[in-house]
């Protein structure tokens, strides 16, 4: 009877709990007419917590997106995970996802949205 008043006092405490990294956007669209090069961004984010947030895992959905994150980001930080993606062919869209996953107790994992857009006409042959 006892474990099941401290697996309830756990869950309790785990589930009270918040997310403490802050992200400004957690999706980025950029357009552009330019086939054959590579456009950057960068996901800003803010610790509102007491307690310094370490990223276990920072990769992207593919390895065309290079990815560039930090080690980690102290209490009351602010700080960002960069990226430079490729351009599709005209007249098309690339999706990629970056995954976050933090040392953080509750809900450690983030997922960040990169799409490019070619709204360049395709040639017609």
């Amino acid at each position: 009877m006892f474990y099941k008043y401290i697996i309830l006092l756990i869950v309790l405490l785990t589930s009270v709990s918040a997310k403490d990294l802050v992200w400004k956007t957690k999706e980025i669209s950029i357009q552009t007419t330019t086939s054959n090069e590579k456009k950057s961004g960068s996901f800003e984010y803010e610790n509102t917590g007491t307690k310094t947030i370490k990223f276990t895992k920072v990769k992207a959905s593919c390895g065309c997106v290079l990815v560039d994150a930090p080690k980690e980001v102290k209490a009351g930080g602010k700080g960002s995970i960069s990226f430079n993606a490729p351009v599709p062919v005209a007249g098309k869209t690339l999706t990629k996802t970056i995954t976050v996953v933090t040392d953080e107790s509750e809900g450690p994992k983030y997922f960040l949205r990169i799409k490019v857009e070619n709204t360049d006409e395709p040639i017609k042959v």
